[in-house]
């Protein structure tokens, strides 16, 4: 049986060396995607709304479970050790 864990998962793949976290064996979780990418602003104006409290989930983006998020939307993804699991785990071929 195939341990559910990251590094056996398709959707993940350990990071260039150079990257963050390489020394250490780590990886990218390719499912989890920069929340600023799937998202859309709201029309109407909420003065309670802060930092992205006016983003709304894409139609086609409502199914994920995860999202990279930082405070400059430049870049963000999750970084995981190989024995790390979830429930999106989806085996290599």
């Amino acid at each position: 049986m195939t341990t559910m864990s990251c590094a056996t998962c398709k959707k993940w793949g350990r990071v260039e060396k150079g990257n963050a976290g390489w020394r250490d064996g780590l990886g990218r979780c390719t499912n989890v995607p920069n929340f600023y990418d799937v998202t859309d602003q709201v029309a109407e104006f909420d003065p309670e709304d802060g930092v992205a409290g006016d983003l709304v989930l894409k139609p086609g983006s409502k199914s994920l479970k995860a999202f990279g998020l930082d405070g400059s939307g430049y870049q963000a993804f999750l970084i995981t050790a190989p024995d790390f699991g979830c429930v999106s785990f989806d085996p290599k071929d």
